[in-house]
């Protein structure tokens, strides 16, 4: 799987890339469709504001896999370990019912 990380107004540091890549590569274990290398992950974070809870992150995940496409997004946590760990567990869903 090819992982792109995109940042829009928002600095992650390696140890959050790795983060993130770690958990997504966790991902092909439960699927021989995603140890395809024509498999790509586009991952979106971005610092966003709002009147109501103040500054968020938003995080969106979309996975291209033959005949399809996985996607999730968070778009109200405090922290990238805390917003990827959700869309994981979204993820996951996805992939059992894509089985």
């Amino acid at each position: 799987m090819k992982i792109n990380l995109h940042n829009k107004h928002l600095y992650m540091n390696q140890d959050h890339e790795a983060y993130v890549i770690r958990k997504l590569e966790k991902l092909t274990h439960l699927s021989s469709l995603l140890q395809d290398e024509s498999v790509i992950a586009d991952v979106n974070v971005e610092k966003a504001r709002s009147r109501s809870s103040g500054e968020h992150v938003e995080m969106r995940v979309s996975i291209t896999i033959p005949h399809g496409i996985l996607h999730a997004e968070v778009l109200d946590s405090n922290q990238i370990t805390e917003a990827i760990d959700l869309i994981i567990e979204k993820l996951k869903t996805q992939i059992e019912k894509y089985k």
